[in-house]
């Protein structure tokens, strides 16, 4: 038998339900399937969007980081030209008059120093057989400093041994060679004159104006550059020491703390920049021999000026 209509309770017939149940039923379903198709919509376009993102950023990232050194390199090049500006405009005095080494020494303030009389009397000179030599670079002037009236010993340094080609495990004795000898090769490595013992590079002037000077027992570079001595630097240059060394004192490559440590700098010009800038000196008091042995030079870069020290 067929189902019969339900009565209501006054009489009336009322309608199937089913018909009704499967139409919520299907715009329940079309409602969420037409979610599911925006959800999914979304999220392509989502996925679209990151991957356009992500190659425009791999595309451009090159560009972004040359763009940033171009820009930091531009910042620098300002500085640089901003101190050099400063420092060029200072007063200085041609090192070859004849009366530069007495202005020099005037210049020093020799009761910062605090040192005995026997090693102020030795590096008043010092200092000028210091100066006559930047003043006009040789090998024999470079390989006196070292030596006279030291007793040295030579350790080839790690920089030398860099600079002639050589292993770590390298010492002097490998190379049959004498002190004077590694030296002399090193020198045609910054010379700029390898025909002749004398460097064409040299200081000719200097700022008696703006001489600094300090003793210390460490030679940090904190306390070259930042210490009573500093004058500023854009980009400092270390000389090139072969490895001469004196009593205890370690290599010129590792900060010592058993000084007494001379520290001098000074603004200068050179006959191979435009620009001045800023000496560093440094000396180690050797006991022993009761005399200061050349230890440090620092150049800027400005000053375009290499010499072995």
């Amino acid at each position: 038998m067929s189902a019969q209509p339900e009565s209501g309770a006054d009489g009336s017939t009322l309608p199937p339900q089913s018909g009704g149940l499967q139409a919520l039923a299907t715009a329940a379903s079309q409602a969420r399937s037409e979610s599911a198709k925006r959800l999914l919509r979304h999220a392509l376009l989502f996925a679209l969007c990151l991957c356009v993102t992500l190659a425009v950023r791999a595309t451009l990232k090159d560009n972004y980081t040359e763009e940033r050194r171009r820009i930091e390199l531009e910042g620098r090049a300002r500085r640089v030209a901003e101190l050099a500006a400063v420092w060029n405009k200072l007063a200085f005095t041609d090192i070859s008059s004849s009366d530069f080494t007495e202005r020099f020494l005037n210049s020093v303030d020799w009761l910062a120093l605090q040192l005995s009389a026997d090693q102020e009397m030795r590096l008043r000179e010092r200092l000028p057989e210091v100066m006559d030599y930047l003043g006009r670079p040789t090998l024999d002037a470079y390989l006196r400093l070292k030596t006279s009236g030291l007793r040295t010993r030579f350790e080839l340094s790690p920089r030398a041994r860099q600079t002639l080609g050589l292993s770590s495990n390298t010492v002097a004795a490998d190379l049959s060679l004498s002190a004077d000898q590694i030296a002399a090769r090193l020198w045609l490595t910054v010379s700029t004159n390898a025909t002749e013992r004398e460097s064409l590079s040299r200081l000719t002037a200097v700022c008696l104006d703006r001489v600094r000077v300090a003793t210390n027992h460490t030679n940090s570079p904190v306390l070259v550059f930042a210490g009573p001595t500093a004058q500023g630097f854009t980009i400092a240059h270390a000389a090139l020491d072969p490895g001469f060394r004196y009593g205890p004192l370690a290599a010129a490559e590792n900060w010592a703390d058993n000084g007494p440590f001379a520290l001098v700098s000074f603004f200068a010009r050179s006959n191979t920049s435009s620009n001045a800038g800023p000496v560093y000196l440094g000396f180690y008091w050797s006991d022993a021999d009761q005399q200061w042995a050349p230890h440090r030079l620092f150049t800027d870069m400005l000053v375009n000026f290499n010499p072995l020290f």
